[in-house]
């Protein structure tokens, strides 16, 4: 069982989105661990993955996660750049990362990369970022997705920040590798 301050905290609809049956979980942008534990308590037997560019938020997720019994681990890693084998993870899930990257398309490669044949790639971000109004702009998420050879069916939309920004959840189908 979670700690109660953790429990209380609500989910945004992205992790709804991560299927039941999903056995390898990658959170990029995991911060202090919260959103990394509450998605291994949910999808029992998934080994969940979080990473973040930051030591200190990654220290403080693995002294988070020293008081509950679950399959978790954490690193420190940047998403344009992740210590994972091609085809690694059931579901990739990058939680407002993208906006904050200045290689939109080599990030979203390498979510492509380290998701199996057939599995997903969630990219919950500011609505901006997954679509933004300046169409000369081409890192738009919905273009990087398809650059990274990944095919978007569909869009959630998710609701308000505490700031008042307008949050969206893509989600992106890692195709299956053609049969001979």
């Amino acid at each position: 069982m979670l700690a109660p301050w953790l429990e209380a905290r609500p989910r945004p609809r992205a992790h709804a989105l991560v299927p039941l049956d999903a056995t390898s979980v990658l959170l990029v942008g995991c911060g202090v661990g919260d959103d990394a534990l509450a998605l291994a308590e949910r999808i029992v037997g998934a080994r969940v993955t979080g990473v973040d560019t930051s030591l200190a938020r990654i220290d403080e997720a693995l002294r988070r996660a020293r008081h509950v019994a679950l399959a978790v681990r954490f690193a420190v890693a940047d998403a344009r750049a992740l210590p994972f084998d091609d085809g690694r993870f059931d579901v990739v899930l990058a939680d407002r990362v993208l906006g904050d990257v200045d290689d939109r398309l080599r990030a979203m490669r390498e979510l492509a990369r380290v998701t199996r044949a057939g599995g997903r790639v969630l990219v919950h971000d500011r609505a901006e970022v997954i679509s933004p109004r300046d169409v000369e702009r081409d890192d738009d998420v919905m273009t990087l997705l398809a650059r990274a050879g990944l095919v978007a069916i569909e869009i959630a939309d998710e609701g308000m920040l505490d700031d008042g920004a307008r949050v969206v959840t893509l989600i992106g189908l890692k195709p299956r590798d053609e049969e001979p």
